[in-house]
């Protein structure tokens, strides 16, 4: 049977407070205000591009993290490397002494051979990710610790050559008083040459941390401006649906008394 104009109007009525229900109700099961560009388009493209900027800084904030590891992991093995120099001044100033004999020149010789060998073990041991960090081998790493592309946005860290042959210790004698301040002349200046590059890596630590510290604000920030712009008010929401539910069934009852319209209908519309 035709409906009449009034329940034609009532029953547009209930199709629009339908839908908005419907769109109501899906912003809810989603958390969000904005599920397509139809809610707010210029707020669905101010989303995307804070929730992009978000993600960048996050993938910052992760590259940030690796790098003060390699840092921490390449001084590790400096200090290492730092311990078995100081013991290698220690005997190459005992040695220095002339009341040592032969014998025990070639035990403290034994000792020093062995400082050397394991400072090339420490030295090409010393890796983060299978890459070594202190074998000169790797050349120079860089980490992305900002979502720009500046200076400012990378780290370099040039990964140095702490084997004992570049340390100009490798082979150093103690078979007499002379040849042992000889070792030990050397062995001060590798120590030198060391501390610099300890220096070097605890400076780009700190800066490291400085950025790792500067991301997690922005990254703070950013997911607070997002989520002023997407995600939904649930209490505001909850009471918009539970007004859009009344009109709903306001509306259904309204156009049931107004017209013959047939209970197939209303059930659809109520689902």
């Amino acid at each position: 049977m035709p409906l009449s104009g009034v329940a034609e109007g009532s029953l547009t009525s209930l199709q629009k407070a339908n839908k908005k229900t419907q769109s109501i109700m899906a912003k809810i099961a989603a958390g969000h205000r904005l599920n397509s560009a139809m809610d707010d388009a210029a707020g669905m493209a101010v989303s995307i591009n804070l929730d992009a900027e978000l993600r960048s800084l996050h993938q910052a904030g992760n590259n940030t993290v690796q790098a003060i590891s390699v840092m921490r992991t390449a001084e590790g093995g400096m200090a290492t490397i730092g311990d078995s120099l100081m013991r290698m001044s220690e005997l190459s100033v005992m040695a220095g002494s002339s009341t040592y004999s032969d014998s025990q020149r070639a035990m403290i010789q034994t000792e020093i051979d062995g400082l050397s060998q394991q400072i090339d073990q420490v030295a090409g041991g010393t890796e983060y990710n299978g890459r070594p960090l202190l074998d000169g081998s790797s050349g120079q790493l860089t980490f992305q610790v900002g979502t720009g592309n500046t200076p400012a946005d990378q780290i370099e860290f040039e990964t140095p050559d702490l084997s004992a042959a570049t340390l100009g210790i490798d082979g150093g004698s103690v078979a007499t008083p002379a040849a042992a301040g000889s070792l030990n002349d050397a062995v001060h200046a590798a120590m030198d040459t060391l501390h610099t590059m300890r220096a070097d890596v605890g400076a780009k630590m700190n800066v490291a941390e400085t950025a790792a510290n500067g991301l997690a604000t922005a990254m703070e920030n950013t997911a607070v401006s997002l989520s002023q712009i997407r995600d939904l008010d649930m209490a505001s929401a909850s009471t918009e649906k539970a007004s859009g539910i009344i009109q709903l069934k306001m509306g259904i009852a309204l156009t049931a008394q107004g017209s013959d319209i047939q209970s197939s209908l209303v059930e659809k519309l109520l689902g």
